[in-house]
């Protein structure tokens, strides 16, 4: 199993959890910052993924050993999910410019990483 997967699912349970008022309440001005501030989003070091995964072990050592996660930082072949700009759904949370439109975008992301766990072969949180 790869090291993230408890914490791929957490994320997604998160991401459908959370609220337009939560998201309202520690608005930064777009979606990419506030998501930061909510799951650690886009950030390699508050990442809850990152961090599960133990990239920060890394950090030192140079670029982590990403066939032990299921998202990677670099995607190829063998490892198709890339999880920072690997796919549209990353991109709208980037892009989001009001509280309405990230909550969409954060729905969105989830059920795109559902999609992720069902391809490839586990179970749904």
């Amino acid at each position: 199993m790869k090291n993230n997967v408890q914490a791929f699912k957490a994320l997604i349970r998160r991401y459908e959890s959370i609220t337009l008022e939560e998201i309202k309440q520690n608005w930064e001005g777009d979606g990419d910052d506030t998501m930061r501030v909510l799951t650690g989003f886009g950030h390699k070091i508050k990442c809850t993924l990152c961090q599960a995964a133990g990239y920060i072990q890394f950090i030192v050592g140079g670029m982590p050993d990403c066939t032990k996660w299921l998202y990677t930082l670099v995607q190829s072949d063998a490892h198709p999910y890339e999880c920072m700009r690997g796919s549209e759904t990353y991109q709208n949370i980037e892009k989001a410019s009001t509280p309405e439109e990230l909550l969409k975008a954060v729905r969105q992301r989830a059920q795109y990483m559902r999609k992720i766990l069902t391809k490839l072969g586990y179970k749904q949180p």
